[in-house]
């Protein structure tokens, strides 16, 4: 097994309306931290949302704890609850994300292809669904656009992955797109804005990666943008109104502005840097926690990111 698999965001008067409204576009989002995750501190896990609800679990230690439970955060009360424990093969770094109101597994360090959705409302809560194409692919990214998901990158018995496969869960069918056309990468950060998405970061056969790609689905086109101002991987990312963020790892926290095609600083995060940390985004405010601040240490601390 790779070593590195250790290791491995109105007034009635005019002018008070116009200066209320800058003042809330140049508020500074903030970190406050939130009710602790309950399960076991661990990196790579996966992370969604579904309404008002968001999720983390499955995930990783070392080599040898590995992980099937999921949780359920409230953002009324900021509680946890246990929900149903993964059913699919056992696995590390699988990757996770949401499409609608159900939630979705796949890939992870296994012998397998296995794909699962996951439905809050259902008796089952999880069912099984097309089988991803390749087998054994792990470290992979994802991101939904318009009720979409693509999912690929990654590595397989060793080698670094280009490929990106589109699923559609009305038809429960993957659709291999364009390759990624950068270096071949794992251990990436992705996140869309609007119609595109976002792929940056990563670990590459030599070195880290730097470099920020746009995806557009209507095209099947990538777009080389402005890199990131760090070379890393393991990161985290997310969007939240409208910009995309990336950080830990080393890194702080930068924004990156899709309008202008430009990173700048933002707040740094309070909860220290660590490894292979996961997100998922409720409205316009981000949930960042877990990950491994020494690869021994698992912290539990869940942290807000919000400009409210």
């Amino acid at each position: 097994m790779n070593s590195r698999f250790l290791l491995i965001t109105f007034f009635a008067s005019g002018v008070f309306y116009s200066c209320r409204k800058n003042n809330q576009e140049d508020k500074i989002p903030e970190w406050n931290k939130t009710t602790d995750f309950p399960g076991i501190g661990r990196q790579n896990a996966v992370a969604f949302s579904i309404g008002q609800k968001g999720y983390m679990g499955l995930g990783n230690g070392d080599v040898t704890a590995v992980y099937s439970d999921l949780w359920e955060f409230n953002t009324t009360d900021h509680t946890w609850i246990q929900k149903a424990d993964f059913p699919g093969t056992h696995r590390a770094a699988p990757t996770g994300f949401s499409i609608g109101n159900k939630g979705y597994v796949v890939n992870g360090l296994c012998n397998c292809n296995d794909f699962w959705e996951y439905d809050p409302l259902s008796k089952i809560q999880w069912s099984k669904k097309a089988d991803f194409p390749i087998s054994g692919l792990y470290y992979t990214v994802a991101f939904v656009i318009n009720g979409k998901a693509y999912v690929g990158a990654g590595i397989k018995d060793g080698t670094i992955q280009k490929s990106i496969w589109e699923y559609d869960p009305q038809l429960d069918k993957w659709t291999q797109k364009n390759d990624f056309p950068g270096t071949p990468i794992d251990a990436a950060v992705a996140f869309s804005i609007a119609d595109k998405g976002y792929f940056a970061t990563g670990n590459q056969i030599m070195g880290t990666s730097k470099a920020l790609w746009q995806y557009e689905p209507a095209s099947d086109t990538w777009t080389k943008k402005a890199d990131y101002p760090f070379k890393t991987f393991g990161a985290v990312g997310f969007s939240v109104n409208g910009k995309g963020y990336i950080g830990l790892s080393g890194t702080g926290f930068w924004k990156y502005d899709p309008n202008s095609d430009t990173w700048s600083k933002a707040s740094d995060f309070k909860g220290g840097s660590r490894t292979g940390a996961k997100a998922f985004v409720i409205k316009d405010t981000a949930y960042v926690g877990l990950g491994t601040s020494n690869y021994t240490v698992y912290p539990q601390d869940i942290w807000t990111f919000s400009n409210n």
